[in-house]
């Protein structure tokens, strides 16, 4: 067997790899939307009463690459602080958050049942605690269900564009032979990477 039919061998099972993996990692957004496990309830959040600000809240932007806006809170008597997270940025008005809230304002949140037992507690593992309600005086500042909706679309799109390169590499994976134009060994790796990124502003 030639060093070139070795190769494509090589590039077949990994084709097989990725689309085999592709189209598990799909299944499971899938089965979040089919499911409603993506959701968050009221049943999974616990309401922290009477907070005091120390300091009013801050617009934070992270660095690197991939940057992106949160919001940052500080309680007295608290050492973590409190995030709105981008996820809660879109579904929220972020200029009436920062205008609204001052420093020595008294709100309501909500935060995960889960993070609460650790609501105080430092450390490596234990991140800033993540906001999905705000009340001031009876006023709802974060629309869950729109946060919902937002992680619906989320795992839809995560779902088609997995299906799509799960699909894709499970055909190259079905070409036998090293394909060839013109006796130039052709790199399907392009070409799915083409289409992937086609089918991303598609699908979006």
């Amino acid at each position: 067997m030639s060093n070139v039919n070795i190769e494509w061998k090589n590039k077949r099972q990994g084709f097989l790899l990725l689309s085999v993996i592709s189209f598990t990692i799909a299944s499971y957004y899938l089965f979040q939307n089919l499911s409603d496990n993506y959701k968050i309830t009221n049943n999974e959040l616990v309401e922290v009463k009477n907070l005091l600000l120390s300091e009013s809240p801050q617009l934070l932007i992270t660095e690197g690459r991939y940057s992106y806006e949160y919001i940052q809170l500080k309680f007295q008597h608290y050492d973590k602080y409190f995030n709105v997270s981008k996820e809660e940025l879109k579904c929220c008005n972020k200029l009436y958050i920062l205008n609204a809230i001052t420093q020595a304002d008294t709100i309501t949140i909500k935060i995960l049942k889960d993070d609460f037992e650790n609501i105080n507690e430092l450390g490596f593992f234990n991140k800033d605690n993540e906001i999905f309600s705000i009340v001031k005086n009876g006023s709802e500042m974060i629309n869950l269900d729109c946060l919902n909706e937002d992680r619906f679309k989320e795992n839809l799109f995560g779902y088609k564009i997995l299906f799509v390169l799960s699909f894709l590499s499970f055909l190259s994976y079905l070409i036998r032979k090293q394909p060839q134009i013109f006796g130039i060994n052709l790199d399907i790796s392009i070409f799915i990477f083409v289409l992937i990124i086609i089918a991303f502003f598609l699908i979006r």
